[in-house]
């Protein structure tokens, strides 16, 4: 079928249509904005209708529990959700493809199916569709069994790759797909994993997978997205001349913006971020055994306050071994929690792409002490927008130095906010949608 589009070069233009129809595949529902690529693509999905009037259609891939049950934005037309495949279909589904010479990422085999893509076709024909944007390789194969009639946009995030390649070198080897470790079936691959030792392998191999597969993607779509410059850079290296890679990065919620971050903030460090999501568990479980004990001794009445859902038994028992640790675990509101804090800690030691809370906490006006790898991607000056600090005890020397000097606080959380106010607002991060989908923007 036909799509009611023009084209002009390498984009898409409005043809005779009044509204720019959308579906969006994601591995996961856009809302409710609860956790960092959740409310990325909330915001994705909010924007374009909203300020591009485009007509959306969500195919979120997975079961969603309570989520599910939760009210659908009015900026979403319409929302289907479609059940992953079995274990075996996917495993088999992988096995075929590398019989095939063809070796995809194992996650990309465990979101793929004949039926749901039959599905997502009958929906691009019922919607007279004009733009599929797929969310993650885990959505890779469904954007390549797409017919080229349809401009495809490969919206992968991050390089999932570097950030394989980065966990393999950490202490703690965890899950090779991330969150996609929430589904049931990776839960039951992982564990199958690790009982036989295979882990650190499998990690490896989907690490160099994945790097070959977004190469596929930014090569065979008509555009890719990644949320940092730098990355774009990186796989604009790898591809062939003419490739479309765009860097568009997360927008910060407008009420973060204004929220009163005055009040005298109570003598404590807050870290923010999901307990099953490998860098978050690595992160915080070394800051407990190495940076902690370190702040403690110059400081014996500061409080490490961890939120964050879904930490395990073996984190929490840790945690106990050292004083003045609270875990707050999930709350629907993190704002007063970090407004209420002195310093805010991001220990990334491994990762890729952009990390939404050190943003949200920049926008609140709080001091970061993060890594490299956490500023990694957003523009700002160490020492004057962030701290930066790659080992235990320049990481403890820097928390310590905010705790104690409130001036420089305050000068860092306010030219911390002013940034993110220029330049991750909602209005200025997210425009880039409306020069990809509509063919305003020259290339990279």
């Amino acid at each position: 079928m036909q799509s009611n589009i023009s084209w002009n070069g390498a984009f898409c233009l409005l043809g005779n249509k009044s509204e720019l129809t959308v579906l969006f595949i994601t591995s996961r529902l856009p809302f409710p904005p609860t956790d960092g690529r959740k409310i990325v693509l909330y915001h994705y999905c909010r924007y374009m209708h909203e300020k591009l009037g485009c007509r959306l259609i969500v195919v979120a891939l997975g079961s969603f529990g309570s989520s599910q049950s939760t009210a659908v934005p009015s900026f979403i037309d319409r929302l289907v959700v479609l059940p992953l495949p079995s274990l075996v279909y996917a495993f088999f589904n992988w096995i075929v493809n590398i019989i095939k010479c063809r070796i995809i990422p194992l996650q990309s085999a465990v979101f793929w199916s004949a039926r749901n893509q039959r599905v997502i076709q009958k929906i691009i024909a019922e919607e007279n569709v004009d733009v599929v944007i797929g969310d993650m390789i885990r959505t890779g194969e469904y954007l390549l069994n797409i017919g080229s009639i349809y401009r495809k946009v490969a919206d992968l995030d991050d390089l999932i790759s570097t950030r394989y390649f980065r966990q393999i070198t950490s202490k703690i080897s965890t899950n090779p797909v991330g969150k996609a470790g929430s589904t049931r079936t990776i839960q039951v691959v992982s564990k199958i994993l690790h009982n036989i030792g295979l882990i650190k392998a499998v990690v490896w191999l989907e690490a160099i997978t994945a790097k070959r597969y977004e190469t596929v993607l930014a090569t065979k779509c008509d555009c890719s997205v990644l949320v940092s410059p730098v990355e774009v850079g990186r796989l604009m290296d790898r591809c062939p001349p003419g490739t479309k890679v765009y860097s568009i990065p997360p927008a910060v919620d407008h009420r973060l913006l204004t929220a009163d971050v005055d009040g005298p903030p109570l003598h404590a460090i807050t870290f923010l971020g999901a307990l099953n999501v490998p860098h978050n568990v690595d992160g915080i479980t070394r800051f407990i055994d190495e940076i902690w004990p370190r702040i403690m001794e110059r400081d014996p009445d500061v409080v490490l306050r961890i939120v964050g859902r879904s930490p395990s038994a073996r984190l929490q028992n840790r945690a106990r071994q050292h004083q003045r640790i609270d875990f707050i675990g999930e709350v629907d509101d993190f704002v007063p929690i970090l407004k209420g804090s002195k310093v805010f800690v991001a220990p990334i030691w491994y990762g890729s792409g952009i990390k939404t809370k050190i943003l949200e906490a920049m926008a609140l006006g709080l001091p970061v002490v993060t890594t490299s790898i956490g500023v990694e991607g957003i523009a700002g000056v160490d020492g004057i927008h962030y701290v930066v600090a790659d080992d235990d005890e320049g990481f403890a020397n820097s928390v310590l130095a905010l705790l104690a000097d409130e001036s420089r606080r305050v000068a860092i959380g306010r030219a911390a906010r002013q940034l993110v106010e220029a330049l991750y607002s909602f209005d200025t991060a997210l425009a880039s949608w409306g020069e990809i989908l509509t063919g305003r923007r020259e290339g990279v």
